[in-house]
């Protein structure tokens, strides 16, 4: 059979404009080859080969069973602890939200969810600690200081007015 395609392969490359067949293994790898690899790339310290196949699985697994599969949750799992591990904490932030978002919406009473929220946690802490915020989070945390800004000054305002309406009608607060 191979000797068949290596004869058509030679034939068609005869041809003009047809360009030999090639044949990839790559396309052939699942989910879990390609976790295998990584984790065996991993224990070689081959980081960026890690990173390649976990984040190929990851891919191969959102394409073949959706976004909030748990099989990708479990790749994006493998990539989140790679970051962790090379205190890479941004984009172990990233992959950990990631990866709690779709294991809530799998198993959200689970062990492993508690895990990871403690694991996003202790990184969110040395994001804070060495002051890796990205734009994103300080844009949120400043609106979040905003908004408590406003509410404060808001409650102030309310009470200033009700005071001020009290005097007019000559009553006082009773509390």
């Amino acid at each position: 059979m191979l000797l068949l395609a290596v004869i058509s392969s030679t034939f068609l490359f005869a041809c003009a404009d047809v360009k030999p067949l090639s044949f990839s293994l790559d396309s052939k790898k699942t989910w879990e080859d390609l976790v295998a690899e990584g984790q065996a790339a991993l224990s070689a310290g081959k980081i960026p080969a890690a990173e390649a196949a976990f984040s190929e699985a990851v891919e191969k697994c959102s394409e073949k069973f959706g976004e909030d599969d748990a099989r990708t949750g479990t790749c994006v799992g493998y990539l989140a602890e790679l970051y962790r591990n090379q205190q890479e904490w941004l984009k172990a932030g990233k992959a950990y939200k990631r990866w709690m978002s779709i294991m809530d919406k799998n198993d959200p009473t689970g062990e492993q969810l508690k895990i990871i929220r403690k694991g996003y946690k202790e990184i969110r802490h040395k994001i804070k600690q060495y002051g890796l915020e990205d734009s994103d989070d300080k844009d949120k945390d400043k609106e979040k200081d905003d908004k408590g800004a406003d509410g404060a000054a808001s409650d102030k305002n309310k009470k200033d007015s009700s005071a001020k309406a009290d005097e007019d009608s000559g009553e006082e607060d009773e509390e």
